[in-house]
């Protein structure tokens, strides 16, 4: 008989969580002070063979993540992480002071790309797309760099959420898991929201970075199965096998690194003239079919075992719709081996983060609501029924361009009773999907989501 496990699955939010004020902070850091080092090292490690260059580069990026770790202290007590050399005023809060920090460094960016005008006088337009090319050259620089590059980009994500990093590794210590799941919760569920929202909120990629984020998890965990799970809602609605369109959208970051610099692609399997094409998502702004999809499909996968399931966001409205909904039919998504916290983060926790409660009104105070679910409705047939919320919704599954807020729109009661479970053995489900799901090359091209920028959440909010 299988060995039954408790797991800690962790649904991450991007934008405003783990993309914080904090992390913004540092990257404008990194490039104001850095930047033009980066691209240098960048170019000459490309260009040259020069063994001499490439330990320059890798010293020189060493120190750099060294200089990151530094710059931020965390305070366990309260489980807060703060710029140590950013000081406020008697009529600043440390918020406003860090945003006072941030122009400052802004300004710097600006001057070491040789833009002379002064902040008051560029058009917001201007200003916004050309801190955008800063990072965005960060992020191409860095991956460019191999893995010491690689290995700032990591710190750059650690020392910006300490107090998630540490959270979790005290709790699967404390409460011995033995298993850390980790899954993207984000609204960032197809390339085409993965990348406006990375140019919105000055970010790289939240596919790439939940890489990083889980190398992270393997180092601080040794001794625990630390896994990163490339399930996302488009492989659900273009019909795609189970992680193939998080495998499509790294391939062609990978393709297009090529064509900007002239290499040939290392993937034996990437051809360079192939058009590569990316499943959408249905926008849903309260993400209740998100978190439908998702836990259906990680009950699905581990039936067997004990899970806690904490979903992480910056976003109280989010949070408080949705505990509302599970808390009145946790039979809807959760099985009564199974457990669902909502958990406030923002770059740090709220004063009361240690209170578990099972009252909505203390969520609002900043405390980690608890639900435990009830029954065995397991959804074997989660992929189905994902599309059913968004058609009982008004959406015709064709145009992209439209999203829904299923916590709103669905009549829940309703869908409890049409929905199909499909109780059957998840061997023969997963055995299903290979030949049942159309492969890469049968999927036909969907149009690109056209973002609302309303429904884009901010990383740099508060």
């Amino acid at each position: 008989m299988e060995t039954r496990k408790k797991r800690l699955v962790a649904l991450i939010d991007a934008d405003g969580c783990i993309y914080n004020g904090m992390y913004l902070y540092l990257v404008y850091y990194l490039i104001a002070q850095h930047g033009v080092a980066i691209s240098t090292w960048a170019t000459e490690v490309e260009s040259s063979e020069d063994e001499d260059n490439k330990k320059s580069a890798e010293v020189g990026l060493i120190k750099i993540a060294k200089e990151l770790d530094d710059l931020i202290e965390y305070f366990p007590e309260d489980n807060v992480a703060k710029a140590i050399h950013v000081h406020s005023s008697n009529n600043q809060t440390n918020e406003e002071a860090m945003q006072a920090e941030i122009l400052l460094l802004i300004r710097d960016i600006f001057q070491s790309r040789d833009i002379h005008l002064s902040l008051e006088k560029l058009t917001e337009n201007d200003f916004k797309s050309n801190l955008q090319l800063a990072v965005e050259d960060l992020h191409i620089n860095l991956q460019r760099l191999g893995d010491p590059g690689q290995h700032v980009l990591k710190t750059l994500l650690f020392v910006g959420n300490k107090p998630f990093f540490n959270e979790i590794v005290a709790r699967m210590e404390k409460e011995e898991f033995d298993c850390l799941d980790l899954f993207s919760a984000s609204s960032r569920q197809s390339k085409s929201l993965d990348d406006s929202n990375s140019i919105e909120n000055d970010t790289g990629s939240f596919f790439i970075d939940l890489g990083l984020i889980h190398e992270n998890f393997k180092e601080f965990l040794p001794d625990k199965e630390c896994t990163l799970h490339d399930i996302v809602l488009a492989d659900i609605y273009g019909d795609c096998e189970i992680g193939e369109s998080w495998k499509r959208i790294l391939k062609e970051r990978k393709k297009n690194e090529a064509e900007m610099y002239g290499k040939n692609c290392s993937d034996s399997e990437t051809d360079n003239n192939a058009e590569i094409i990316h499943a959408e998502y249905i926008f849903d702004d309260t993400k209740f079919s998100l978190l439908y999809g998702l836990l259906h499909y990680i009950r699905s996968k581990f039936q067997n075992d004990k899970i806690v399931a904490a979903y992480f966001d910056d976003r109280a409205d989010i949070h408080s719709v949705l505990a509302t909904i599970f808390m009145q039919d946790p039979d809807l998504i959760l099985s009564s081996d199974m457990i669902l916290e909502f958990i406030p983060y923002a770059g740090y926790f709220p004063a009361k983060y240690l209170t578990r409660t099972n009252q909505l009104d203390f969520l609002e105070k900043g405390s980690v609501l608890v639900i435990k679910g009830e029954g065995n409705n397991n959804d074997f047939n989660f992929r189905e029924n994902v599309k059913k919320i968004a058609m009982m919704c008004g959406h015709d599954l064709k145009n992209y361009d439209k999203g829904i807020n299923a916590a709103y729109e669905l009549d829940i009661n309703l869908f409890k009773q049409e929905r199909v479970l499909y109780k059957a053995s998840m061997s023969s489900v997963f055995a299903g999907m290979v030949s049942f799901y159309a492969p890469a090359s049968a999927i036909k091209p969907q149009a690109k989501s056209q973002i609302d920028e309303e429904k884009i959440t901010k990383g740099l909010r508060k």
